[in-house]
């Protein structure tokens, strides 16, 4: 249609304006048609079952001494250490495995 009119000189500015608006819009709607994401599905892993540790100091009584009050809290501050360290070993295996392609 803007050819034609632009052969028989009918074409103003305002209409090659629009002419190459409707172009430029045309263009950009079959260009977006084609970008569709791609999704990959993935085996993920069920995390393995880890346990909270029974403290050391949930043993702990009213008539427990203060060595073994202490003795208590070191134990439970090693069993924290360890369950932590535990879960951030799951935590990088899920890192890992979610870089992967």
């Amino acid at each position: 249609m803007c050819l034609i009119r632009e052969e028989r000189g009918e074409m103003n500015g305002f209409s090659m304006f629009r002419c190459v608006s409707v172009v430029c819009i045309a263009t950009a709607i079959s260009a977006c048609t084609t970008c569709k994401p791609v999704y990959v599905s993935t085996a993920i892993p069920v995390p393995p079952a880890l346990a909270r540790p029974l403290l050391e100091t949930s043993k702990l009584t009213e008539t427990s001494s203060d060595g073994e009050t202490a003795r208590a809290y070191r134990v439970t501050v090693e069993q924290l250490i360890r369950y932590a360290t535990s879960l951030e070993k799951i935590v990088e295996t899920y890192d890992k495995l979610s870089k992967q392609k």
